[in-house]
């Protein structure tokens, strides 16, 4: 009878036993639910990467940012990783492409690979796909114990315990329930700070705005050019828009030379209503304002065109007068000079276009004409 109790009572621990074993390996999964994984697919699109990029840089050029933007899209599928992830973590490395620590833009380095702090710029890569690459596949050997697609170009992940975080939230050192002392940066906020940027981006989604320009004016100095659309060549205007949107607008210029068809760009997408421009060249030149709203995906919400004729203004320099100076001090009152002086000829000219002085002086006892010097915009000239 005793022996049969304490079979049971054996048989009992055994089963309580298995059943704290079960319960403990559940205990390691507990507390996941609400977080992020890193791999998958991306839960924002393309276009609200770009909005969200806008909002933070509005001095990289439109193409280059899509095509950066579709490369992480490309490199993040082919992995398996959410490209929306990996766009956000190269976005607060980088600090929206401006690098403003010590990984510099030339590295191609997005998620701060080998920089460590303290001016160590880390590792360099041979073109921006190989850099995203090198991000995507370091947060694969984070988040997953699956093999690369690609070959590897990470020079870190062999250095990486696969697999131990595969939540955004898991990615800094001391995030990590189960492995406190490892992840990818040293700081104990650095996934929670990329899921406040990820999260921040949903509501650009929400709104579709467009911006509406009235017009532009153009302007020399503070001075308003109106009435005409003659401009004189050399003279650097400021051209001046008016636009409005809900979200805030952003502002390019360009000119058209009509006889070339050629544009140029005078300036990219900002914030700032104003650019200047000098025309170098006579002809006839279309000015375009382009607008749109801070976060459209459009490339031109709207636009206003305006053409105006450049050229060379004729005009005739008139002088009043000229003084003849000694170090500082005027020679006024007398014509007569000392032998062997050194002086300054100072002359008071005016022109639409600006003045040219030119010097001479004529030994009127031989009659002979001397040329002191030759034409400049400098209104001084030294004769001894």
């Amino acid at each position: 009878m005793l022996k049969g109790r304490k079979r049971t009572i054996f048989s009992y621990i055994i089963i309580c036993m298995f059943s704290l074993l079960i319960f403990s390996s559940n205990i390691k999964a507990d507390g996941t639910s609400g977080l992020t994984s890193i791999m998958g697919q991306a839960q924002l699109s393309k276009d609200q990467a770009f909005e969200y990029f806008r909002s933070r840089n509005t001095s990289k050029d439109d193409k280059y940012i899509r095509e950066f933007i579709s490369i992480v899209w490309e490199e993040g599928q082919a992995e398996g990783v959410r490209p929306d992830v990996a766009f956000i973590q190269m976005m607060k490395e980088t600090n929206f492409l401006k690098f403003t620590g010590d990984v510099k833009e030339e590295q191609n380095n997005f998620g701060g690979i080998g920089a460590t702090g303290g001016g160590v710029q880390g590792s360099y890569f041979p073109n921006v796909r190989i850099g995203i690459r090198v991000v995507i596949q370091h947060l694969k050997a984070y988040a997953s114990n699956k093999s690369l697609v690609n070959a590897c170009v990470d020079p870190r992940f062999q250095y990486v315990s696969r697999g131990i975080s595969p939540y955004v939230e898991w990615l800094g050192i001391g995030e990590n329930p189960n492995y406190p002392d490892r992840g990818w940066a040293a700081d104990n906020n650095y996934g929670k700070n990329i899921m406040e940027m990820l999260n921040s981006v949903k509501p650009h989604n929400t709104g579709h705005y467009v911006a509406n320009i009235e017009t532009f004016d153009i302007m020399l100095g503070k001075n308003y050019i109106s009435g005409t659309n003659k401009l004189d060549k050399g003279k650097t205007y400021t051209i001046k828009g008016y636009a409005n949107s809900q979200n805030g607008v952003l502002y390019e210029f360009w000119v058209k030379d009509l006889s070339t068809g050629n544009s140029t760009k005078i300036r990219n997408y900002g914030e700032d209503r104003y650019a200047n421009w000098t025309p170098n060249k006579d002809g006839r030149y279309e000015i375009t304002v382009n607008v749109r709203d801070k976060y459209s995906s459009q490339s031109v919400d709207s636009k206003c065109s305006k053409t105006f004729e450049i050229s060379q203004r004729a005009g005739k320099a008139s002088i009043e007068t000229f003084d003849i100076m000694l170090g500082k001090n005027y020679i006024s009152g007398t014509n007569k000079l000392d032998k062997g002086k050194t002086y300054t000829i100072k002359g008071y000219a005016s022109s639409p276009n600006g003045v040219l002085y030119e010097f001479w002086v004529k030994d009127l006892s031989t009659g002979k004409s001397v040329k002191v010097r030759d034409y400049k915009e400098d209104r001084y000239a030294n004769w001894t």
